[in-house]
C-alpha cells in the first residue's frame, strides 16, 4: 500500500499581493490617503484582479464596461460615481427648499450644486416649480451635475444663492440693513469654503453694441 500523497499548500499569489501593494502607493498622488484607506483599498485591487468587482469582469469600466480599471476608476469606486453624488446634491436640495424655503438665502457645502442651480434658474426660481413639475426638475439637476461632476469641471458660481427677501432688500439701499446671513446647508466649516470660493461679478458677460461702429462696419463691407 503505497504512502498517501501529502496535499500540496497552495500557492500564495505573491506576484497579485506586491502589486497591489504597489498600486495602493500609486494612490497617493491623486489624494487618497493610503493609512485610513488601506485595508479597503486593498480590497478593491483584489477583487479587480479577480474580476468580482459588481460582477465585472477585469476587462469592463466601472462606469462604461468598456475598458480595464485604472486607479482614477479605483478611487471613483472608493468615493462614489457621479449618479451617487448628484442623487446626495439633490437630497440637500429637496431637504432645504422643503425645510427652509425660498425666501432666505442659502449656500450649500457643494460648490457644483451653486453651479447647477444658477444656470436653472437660481435658489428664488425653484419656488415656482410645481409639484408635477418636482420630478423633472430633479431630474435635470441631476443630469447637469452628473456633466460637471464627470469633467470635473467647476466654473464660476455665486458665493450665495439669493432668497427671495434677500433678492428685493438688495435692491434699494434703504432695505440693504434687512438681509439677512444665509443658511448654510451640510457641513458649515465646507460652506464656508464655497462661499469664500465664490464671485459676485456676472456669470455671463453681456455688453451693448456701439451702433455707430456697426453702422460704419456695415457701410466698409458694402463698399468692398
Amino acid at each position: 500500500m503505497s504512502a498517501p500523497k501529502k496535499r500540496q499548500q497552495a500557492k500564495s499569489p505573491g506576484k497579485k499581493r506586491g502589486a497591489t501593494i504597489k498600486h495602493t502607493h500609486a494612490l497617493r498622488p491623486f489624494g487618497i490617503k493610503t493609512n485610513s484607506f488601506e485595508l479597503p483599498v486593498r480590497a478593491a485591487l483584489l477583487a479587480l484582479d479577480a474580476g468580482i468587482v459588481s460582477g465585472r469582469s477585469p476587462n469592463d469600466s466601472l462606469d462604461t464596461g468598456q475598458f480595464m480599471p485604472k486607479i482614477a476608476d479605483i478611487i471613483r469606486m472608493l468615493q462614489g460615481s457621479s449618479q451617487d453624488s448628484a442623487l446626495t446634491a439633490w437630497s440637500k436640495v429637496d431637504k432645504a427648499v422643503r425645510q427652509i424655503g425660498p425666501y432666505r438665502s442659502v449656500v450649500f457645502d457643494d460648490a457644483l450644486i451653486h453651479v447647477v442651480l444658477h444656470e436653472m434658474g437660481g435658489w428664488s426660481g425653484l419656488s415656482r416649480k410645481t409639484d408635477d413639475e418636482w420630478p423633472f426638475v430633479a431630474r435635470e439637476f441631476e443630469n447637469r451635475y452628473r456633466g460637471f461632476k464627470s469633467r470635473g469641471d467647476i466654473p464660476a458660481y455665486p458665493p450665495k444663492l439669493l432668497g427671495i427677501s434677500d433678492s428685493h432688500n438688495a435692491q434699494s439701499e434703504k432695505t440693504m440693513g434687512f438681509i439677512q446671513p444665509p443658511m448654510l446647508i451640510g457641513d458649515a466649516a465646507k460652506a464656508e469654503q464655497v462661499m469664500r470660493g465664490g464671485t459676485d461679478r456676472p456669470l455671463l458677460g453681456m455688453t451693448k453694441l456701439n451702433v455707430e461702429s456697426h453702422i460704419l462696419q456695415l457701410a466698409e463691407k458694402r463698399a468692398a
